[in-house]
């Protein structure tokens, strides 16, 4: 079960599992100051690592599709881009998608040349995303009627109108708490060991 902890708590149980206990009249208050902004930087650090590699089930995950700005980049393709706040995300339907898709893959130059190629791109029935080094998605097998804008231009390659707008039905992500504070099953303390020497 998920539980929250503040960064006040996060140091506190950090440092005793470390077998650390406050004692200003040994250490001196400046000394523990110190240890503690030591300890809430590697809860930290540990936090941030979990969010990108634990299982999902340990971690916060919210629906963010409301949060998500969509664009077209071809005629069957669209860029998200995803709120800060997103670590990693888990799920996710477009509209026109008759499937969830559950991987997203880092995007690389060849995926991108496969796309563009009508017989291997993504289709409605075998949507894909992409995770791209920006850290948006593109999402591949949209349903669109070519908008052509001259003669010469691709009905593959045609994007739509200024307009148009991709719709994203479901977008689910492990993501960062907003007010600061830890989100995680403690069961996670016990199975990353953060704490081994």
């Amino acid at each position: 079960m998920l539980q929250r902890y503040t960064p006040e708590q996060m140091v506190s149980m950090w440092l005793s599992r470390k077998g650390f206990t406050p004692s200003p009249g040994l250490s001196g208050i400046q000394d523990f100051t110190s240890l503690s902004e030591t300890a809430l930087a590697e809860a930290e650090a540990w936090y941030s690592r979990q969010l990108a590699e634990a299982p999902p089930c340990f971690l916060p995950r919210e629906e963010i599709s409301e949060e998500v700005t969509a664009r077209y980049i071809t005629r069957n393709a669209a860029r998200l881009s995803l709120p800060e706040r997103c670590v990693r995300p888990l799920t996710l339907k477009m509209a026109d998608w008759r499937h969830t898709v559950c991987e997203f893959p880092p995007l690389t130059d060849s995926i991108s040349a496969r796309e563009e190629i009508r017989a291997f791109a993504s289709t409605p029935f075998a949507p894909k995303a992409y995770l791209r080094p920006d850290g948006e998605l593109e999402a591949h097998g949209l349903e669109r009627e070519p908008q052509l804008t001259s003669y010469y231009t691709s009905a593959f390659r045609a994007t739509p109108g200024q307009t148009a707008t991709p719709s994203v039905s479901e977008l689910s992500a492990v993501v960062r708490p907003a007010d600061g504070s830890f989100i995680f099953d403690p069961a996670l303390l016990e199975s990353s060991s953060p704490f081994s020497p």
